[in-house]
């Protein structure tokens, strides 16, 4: 009986763990399901979402919105929070929103000032009241 080389043992060897490695591959890519809900790591904080478009000039109400956990690593610097939501519902959105989009602060006007009916600047000039005269006793 011949003895094989210890270079076609070592070949032997390589190939059948080569072989286990494709067969375990191949069957953690079967059976990956796509539609996995995955967590995402870290901290997170609960955001104010657009819930549907919302065009610019409409007043943001909480029908508009959608609450949402976001990783603390992907939040913008001025992004409404939950102790926020009160200084923002009601505010004028200043730019197009998009479904799911982050609401940042910088997205809406937080003053609720009253509509001006002329451009500002072009206010038209008001006559200065002229000074009283003084009463004086007859």
């Amino acid at each position: 009986m011949t003895t094989l080389p210890k270079r076609h043992i070592v070949f032997v060897v390589l190939s059948a763990l080569f072989l286990a490695a494709a067969a375990i591959g191949t069957y953690v890519y079967v059976t990956y399901e796509p539609g996995c809900s995955c967590q995402l790591p870290g901290p997170q904080l609960t955001v104010m979402k657009a819930k549907g478009d919302i065009p610019a000039g409409s007043v943001l109400t909480d029908d508009m919105a959608v609450w949402e956990g976001v990783p603390e690593r992907f939040l913008q610097p001025n992004y409404i929070g939950e102790a926020d939501a009160e200084l923002t519902l009601g505010s004028i959105v200043q730019v197009d929103l998009h479904d799911g989009v982050m609401i940042l602060k910088s997205d809406v006007i937080e003053s609720m000032a009253p509509p001006r009916a002329t451009p500002r600047g072009l206010e038209p000039e008001l006559p200065t009241p002229e000074p009283s005269m003084p009463e004086t006793e007859l």
